[in-house]
């Protein structure tokens, strides 16, 4: 009788692993192709209210960067951590562009992912 309780558990939680990670995998993600089409924050669709939307909707607080990049797209920029971070993912967003190109020296935004041992941990959101 514990054999199938044990197995009847096993299966219960493989089961809604997969389902996770099927959601994550997904090459149809609606919810984030505007995020990706707009990868210079050049078309004004990323901020961070859609940022913090995707991190609900795909349960990414505290996942690892494999799964955040196949949500987020590649980032724009990266740049190696300190003592509390060992990798960072900046996305640009709300940037001046000129025929779908970035300006120099213009106002842009960032939205900024903090990873330590490959684990989202912190994020944050500025304009210069």
């Amino acid at each position: 009788m514990k054999i199938i309780i044990v197995l009847f558990i096993l299966f219960l939680l493989t089961s809604c692993n997969k389902e996770n990670n099927r959601n994550i995998n997904s090459n149809t993600l609606e919810i984030n192709k505007e995020w990706i089409k707009d990868s210079l924050g050049c078309l004004k669709k990323r901020n961070n209210d859609y940022s913090e939307n995707l991190i609900q909707k795909y349960n990414l607080k505290n996942s690892n960067i494999s799964d955040f990049k196949k949500v987020f797209g590649p980032p724009n920029t990266t740049e190696r951590g300190n003592l509390n971070t060992d990798e960072i993912l900046i996305y640009f967003f709300d940037s001046y562009c000129e025929n779908n190109i970035l300006q120099n020296n213009s106002d842009k935004c960032y939205a900024t992912f903090y990873f330590r041992n490959n684990i989202l941990i912190d994020r944050s959101y500025m304009c210069e």
